[in-house]
């Protein structure tokens, strides 16, 4: 358990890099889900409806 957690403050640069990863996923992650969000939405909208069609 001590060894972990001394390997974890060795370890300074990962702390930087997950702080690197976490500001790059944020900067992805907030334009994404707006366009994403949306054109998955219209995506399953309009699925839904080719299903209804091949239903009907």
């Amino acid at each position: 358990m001590s060894g972990l957690r001394i390997s974890t403050r060795l370890r300074k640069p990962i702390t930087t890099i997950d702080q690197n990863l976490e500001d790059d996923e944020d900067v992805f992650i907030q334009p994404k889900p707006k366009k994403s969000t949306r054109s998955v939405t219209s995506n399953k909208r309009s699925s839904t409806d080719d299903y209804n069609e091949q239903e009907t």
